[in-house]
């Protein structure tokens, strides 16, 4: 059980970093294309980065009640 909860760890963290990761690079791509009044490029940043990062948000979200669901387990079973 520890093995799975550290696996899924790891998971969550690294879902965490590259969602945090995306963001700010699609930021950063977003006021360059404002600066330059580049709208296409602000779309196409949009674009190409929601799906990829609505699927990394929901993995981490389906882990994070997964390890909630799993770490209650086991400090209910060192509780009796």
């Amino acid at each position: 059980m520890k093995l799975i909860v550290k696996i899924l760890d790891v998971l969550f963290i690294i879902c965490t970093v590259v969602f945090i990761f995306m963001m700010v690079a699609m930021v950063a791509v977003q006021c360059v294309s404002l600066v330059t009044l580049n709208g296409p490029l602000s779309s196409s940043a949009l674009a190409f980065t929601e799906p990829i990062a609505g699927a990394i948000s929901a993995v981490a979200a389906i882990v994070a009640f997964i390890l909630l669901y799993l770490r209650k387990s086991e400090s209910d079973k060192k509780t009796s």
